[in-house]
């Protein structure tokens, strides 16, 4: 039965949704006959209202095929409701058996993209919204992964995700159902050619090895060696082989005769075993380590084999906290190879000579493992500026020999001559790396790059080298969705791009300016920085710098690196106000009372908080941080950090232990989101710096949280990050010279609640003045830079007249209202709506607009909240307070108690007369129409409205000392009121 004139598609989609639920064949001609009497526009119509008979689509655009509406109608439904929708569209994929396959109304293969795509969509979305939404949005879209893997079961990145989710909700079945699919989607794929690219089949395997899905994890390690080709295959067994011993021995004989002890240093094995151990919490790194160095042992001193087994032995002993082992194996090679060796080598390749076969290897160790690792061991900045430079010469002669194969310049490190034009213009900066996503340089950077004046100074260019992650995986990402946001030229570059691709895509864009940001955690990008892509290079924000002769300046600020460190970099530093600078971070707010039994801890208690890398932890800095502890009996003390769990955990533990506070130590496991981590940070009291690697992005996010930092200060760069994001805040309470200078202040600051509220004050008054919390005063700085270095290389013949930054305007007045308050303070002015003897403002709460937006310091009520209906008031009421305050400003909120009240109610000792005053406290006094609660309310309902309304930091408290009002009223010894702050 075919629709008839005139089209009434209500009736058309009824009659549709009626044949499609008797017969998918009948609904078919059907569709296919709807087809020849609808336009394309009412057949997208009819087939949303099919499953949605009330939904009314605004069409963006007017599909011109049939095939077009039968795709936009699918992007609403499977928005909406996936699993319905599947089910019509799938119903649809075979065309009626009297045409051929082009009248199809959608085909497999488009229709899999389209799901993808949703599902992709719907993953972006919920990494931008809170975690209370961003879970079930996140759902919705795995709801649409199911469906594709139904279409395909062989499309091996839907089967990943699938079973990824599936070992995160310990479902068993289903992780066993998925990890066959994907066997036997790699069986069934091409060769694996490049095996470290398959970067989210690793994510999914390590999670398989975390979660003890051993046999599994074999299993398809295996099968994905069966598709490398050699030597690939031998070093991923030899891999496995050793994994075995840690996590499965009954395997372990199963790899026996399959590889050699040298196929440990070609292909791909040590990679592996990093890649599956990132999370560990087993004591995988360290058995690795030991297994690596007795390997080496066997090896031909200072071979090449010898080098690599050592330089990774360190590496994966710094991850499991074995500090001393790092500095062990640092010592080993600068006795192998002294200064003066290597200052030998570094002449021979200065003249054109190749010393050695191993001469690339030792190079490359020297530079990315010894310079890097020994600032985590070492404080002399001297030798480790001495090292740094010296092994970069000798990278840097090496690359030299190598020149005419991959420089298009020819020797040449000189910009081409266009480029070097006199004029003014905008200047084209680049910025290099592997981080414009959400790691630590992505975080500190982003809001600054994106400040840029693109307008009228800069025009800004992104060479992003996709090392770490892939387009995929970054779709949820939310600082990568924010860097491709910018008015930026963004340069993918794929991981495995040769050499000479990425230095002709640089150059190809005539930059005047490259920043470096990634020091010396990436190779390829000092490869790129060793071959001069344009007329200036400057390092900046991803480290100390890595002393490449092709880097000009080093972009610092006047306490990262004091004025004698001059004398020990090659590079020019030039100082900016700050290294980094942040406006806003993503938070979720956690809940305090629950966060406290997590801990185990009591609102009371001062809770002393560490949060590092495997890689900062030493002995010194865990013994001073116990002996804070130790000396701070109100105290516990809470460690958090990437790395090996088990050798971290003992590290805290044995000490503590022979302390006699082992009781007092706790362990928090990493939170699945960053914003729930910074949740987190604002419920501790003191966060613990490391040394002599201290803190940069933790340190930044804690002082965004209000959470004072107690820092050591070093000589070198990485031992100064927190003291000049401190500095620059005007905390010097929580600077330190000197170890035992640092316990002392530690345990001053965790004995004497006042000077640390004092420092959380410290804090808050400085996020609308320091240039930490302003991206865009960061960013007009770096533009003065790059204008005054273009001139001082002859690129411009001026500098052009940049208009002087102007921050947004302050309040001249710090404003601390009381409202519905009585009792004057010299401090606070009361807000009331009634006029009276102390009132200095008459109005509604609702309604604050005689105060601007970010003008109000804190705002004080007691038993005024609840005066306001929930249904629609009290969101309103709170958003506006929210709207009113500054950033960092607080809000102090004193209710009655609903749960006290009740619990007070049925004591059976309590008087009609107490049962009736305790009603009154519930209901109000109703002595005038202004004096009716019309809501309850509990802790958990308030920390959600105070949640909803934008606030990030949500406490508990029992008091706050401020007014003789009801807040601290107390019925039955008991305090009747929910003291509460919370801070926007």
């Amino acid at each position: 039965m075919l629709p008839s004139e005139p089209h009434n598609l209500e009736e058309i989609a009824a009659q549709g949704r009626t044949i499609f639920a008797s017969s998918e064949v009948e609904f078919r001609n059907w569709a296919k006959g709807c087809t020849n009497v609808l336009s394309p526009l009412e057949w997208g119509q009819v087939l949303t209202k099919i499953i949605y008979p009330e939904k009314t689509t605004l069409w963006k655009d007017i599909p011109k095929t049939y095939q077009e509406a039968t795709e936009a109608a699918l992007y609403q439904l499977l928005y909406l409701e996936p699993r319905r929708a599947y089910s019509l569209y799938t119903a649809l994929l075979t065309p009626h058996k009297d045409h051929d396959e082009e009248s199809a109304l959608i085909d497999k293969e488009r229709l899999i993209l389209m799901m993808k795509n949703t599902a992709r969509e719907l993953a972006l979305t919920a990494s931008k919204q809170p975690d209370s939404e961003s879970r079930n949005t996140y759902e919705q879209s795995l709801k649409v992964r199911e469906l594709i893997f139904e279409l395909d079961p062989l499309e091996k990145y839907n089967t990943l995700i699938l079973l990824f989710n599936a070992i995160k909700r310990e479902d068993e079945l289903a992780v066993s159902f998925y990890s066959s699919a994907l066997s036997e989607s790699i069986s069934s794929g091409s060769e694996i050619t490049d095996p470290s690219g398959d970067i989210a089949f690793f994510e999914v395997a390590r999670n398989l090895l975390d979660q003890g899905y051993f046999d599994i994890f074999f299993d398809l390690l295996e099968t994905f060696a069966q598709k490398t080709p050699q030597p690939q295959y031998r070093s991923i067994i030899a891999a496995l082989s050793l994994l075995s011993e840690i996590y499965l021995p009954e395997r372990f004989e199963s790899y026996k005769g399959l590889y050699s002890s040298e196929d440990w240093t070609s292909g791909f094995g040590i990679q592996l075993v990093s890649k599956l151990l990132e999370e560990s919490t087993s004591l995988g790194y360290s058995a690795v380590a030991k297994k690596l160095l007795y390997i080496a042992e066997k090896e031909e001193r200072k071979s090449s084999h010898h080098i690599y087994l050592l330089e990774n032995a360190m590496t994966f002993f710094a991850k499991a906290s074995l500090t001393d082992k790092v500095e062990q194996l640092i010592k080993e090679f600068l006795n192998l190879w002294p200064i003066e060796e290597l200052e030998k080598l570094r002449d021979k390749l200065a003249n054109k000579e190749l010393p050695g076969n191993n001469i690339q290897s030792l190079a490359m160790a020297f530079l990315f493992s010894v310079s890097f690792f020994i600032n985590y061991v070492s404080d002399d900045r001297k030798i480790i500026r001495k090292l740094t430079n010296l092994s970069a010469d000798i990278l840097y002669h090496i690359l030299d020999l190598h020149r005419k194969n991959l420089d298009p310049e020819d020797g040449s490190e000189k910009a081409p001559a266009e480029r070097r034009s006199l004029n003014r213009r905008k200047l084209r900066v680049g910025y290099l790396g592997i981080c414009f996503m959400s790691h630590s340089v992505g975080i500190m950077s982003h809001q600054t790059l994106a400040s840029h004046d693109v307008e009228n100074n800069v025009e800004v260019y992104y060479y992003y080298l996709m090392g770490l992650s892939t387009e995929e995986l970054l779709v949820s990402d939310p600082i990568y969705q924010d860097f491709l946001s910018h008015k930026a030229h963004f340069r993918h570059i794929p991981k495995n791009s040769h050499l000479k691709e990425i230095i002709e895509i640089i150059r190809h864009d005539n930059l005047d300016i490259l920043i470096h940001l990634d020091s010396l955690t990436d190779r390829m990008s000092n490869y790129v920085i060793a071959y001069r892509c344009a007329p200036i290079q400057c390092s900046w924000l991803g480290g100390d710098s890595s002393g490449l002769p092709t880097l000009d300046y080093f972009l610092v600020d006047p306490y990262l690196l004091p004025d004698s460190a001059k004398e020990d970099y090659r590079e020019e530093l030039i100082q900016l106000p700050t290294y980094a600078a942040i406006r806003h971070l993503s938070v979720e707010p956690q809940d305090h009372q629950v966060f406290l039994k997590k801990l185990n801890a009591k609102p009371q208690q001062v809770i002393l908080f560490t949060a590092a890398h495997a890689y900062k932890r030493n002995d010194q800095c865990v013994e001073a941080h116990l002996q804070i502890l130790l000396n701070a009996p109100n105290s516990i003390l809470v460690v958090k950090g990437k790395g090996e769990a088990p050798s971290l955990v003992e590290m805290y533990r044995s000490k503590a232990k022979s302390l006699g506070i082992e009781d007092r130590i706790r362990f928090l496991a990493r939170t699945d989101y960053v914003s729930s981590h910074r949740g987190q940070l604002g419920l501790f009291d003191l966060m613990l710096d490391t040394f002599p690697y201290t803190g940069a992005t933790h340190t930044m996010e804690s002082l965004y949280m209000g959470l004072p930092v107690l820092t050591l200060v070093g000589k070198h760069y990485f031992g100064r990050m927190s003291y000049s994001l401190l500095k620059n805040i005007g905390l010097d309470d929580c600077i330190t010279w000197s170890i035992e200078e640092f316990i002392q202040r530690g345990i001053q600051l965790a004995n004497d609640p006042e000077r640390l509220a004092k420092a959380k004050q410290t804090i808050r008054d400085s996020y609308d003045k320091s240039v930490i919390w302003d991206p865009k005063r960061l960013a007009r700085a770096m533009e003065k830079t790059y204008f005054d270095l273009a001139y001082r290389h002859q690129l411009i013949d001026q500098i052009p007249d940049l208009p002087n930054y102007e921050p947004e305007p302050k309040p001249t007045e710090r404003i601390r209202l009381h409202i519905g308050g009585k009792e004057p303070h010299p401090n606070w002015k009361i807000f009331n709506i009634q006029p009276g003897p102390n009132v200095d403002y008459v109005g509604n709460a609702v309604d604050l607009s005689q105060f601007p937006d970010n003008s109000l310091e804190a705002i004080y009520t007691s038993h005024t909240l609840e005066h306001f209906n929930y249904t629609q008031e009290l969101p309103v009421v709170l958003k506006e307070w929210y709207r009113a305050l500054r950033f960092g400003g607080q809000l102090m909120i004193s209710v009655p108690d609903l749960p006290t009240l009740c619990r007070l109610y049925l004591k059976e000792e309590a008087t009609p007369a107490q049962r009736f005053a305790i009603m009154r406290m519930m209901f109000g006094g109703q002595v005038d129409e202004y004096d009716y609660h019309k809501v309850g309310l509990s802790w958990e309902h308030l920390f959600m409205l105070l949640s909803q309304a934008g606030f990030r930091i949500i406490r508990k408290v029992d008091r706050f000392n401020l007014f003789n009002d009801c807040s601290e009223m107390v019925v039955f010894n008991e305090l009747i009121s929910l003291n509460v702050i919370a801070t926007k």
